[in-house]
């Protein structure tokens, strides 16, 4: 094994095949955890015509190479954002939901567009969570309640009883730290949250679509001058 892996490092050498350093891939994840989404689309901007330079041969089929990087980059990318504070249940929904996209790609250019929305998409909600962060404690419960609640009925009076302060302090301060009112701000994310389930569905119908195409190829129909046995 051991000599195996001295010659593929010699071939390598030959070729002028080095691996990407990994402060590239550091620089990276640092925006990401920092929600910084203007700097990982600059850094596309200024690196993306690179492609796959660097980056390993993991299978001689150029689709199926590509679905393994970007597997892989996922579960990075999730790790990296569960160690900086995103909720466990959040993060790996959205890898499994990525990777699943990737196993059901039909071109290489498909897969990186998909690689390039997962980190969008992570970084997204690490700049949710990093904006959290910088409000008060009781606002940050208050939030997080909401969230947990959005399926059902909330008033202020419930949002104050939690907190434990007055209905009208916590709503002259919701509004301060948030730059909306507590009903706004609940009608705006029962509105994000039904466009997200509207998104997940269409994917999902995509994925099925894609599935359903799979099966007619592979079906084998018989001319319709032969009888069927």
């Amino acid at each position: 094994m051991i000599k195996n892996l001295d010659y593929q490092v010699f071939l390598q050498r030959e070729s002028d095949f080095y691996h990407e350093p990994t402060q590239h891939e550091h620089n990276l994840y640092e925006l990401i955890i920092n929600g910084d989404v203007e700097g990982i689309l600059e850094n596309k901007r200024l690196y993306g015509h690179k492609g796959n330079d660097g980056k390993g041969i993991l299978s001689k089929d150029a689709l199926r190479n590509q679905i393994y990087h970007t597997v892989i980059h996922t579960a990075l990318v999730t790790r990296v954002c569960t160690n900086a504070g995103l909720p466990h249940e959040t993060a790996f929904t959205l890898s499994d939901m990525y990777i699943r996209q990737a196993d059901v790609a039909q071109s290489v250019k498909d897969v990186v567009e998909l690689n390039d929305r997962m980190v969008l998409d992570f970084a997204s909600h690490m700049k949710k969570l990093c904006y959290l962060d910088s409000l008060s404690p009781v606002i940050r419960t208050t939030i997080n309640f909401i969230i947990d609640h959005l399926h059902k009925k909330i008033t202020t009076d419930e949002l104050a009883k939690h907190v434990n302060l007055n209905r009208s302090y916590l709503s002259v301060l919701f509004k301060k730290e948030v730059g909306r009112s507590i009903h706004e701000y609940i009608k705006d994310k029962r509105m994000e949250t039904a466009k997200n389930m509207l998104r997940s569905r269409i994917i999902l119908l995509r994925i099925l679509l894609i599935l359903y195409a799979s099966l007619l190829t592979a079906i084998s129909v018989p001319p319709l001058n032969r009888p069927l046995v």
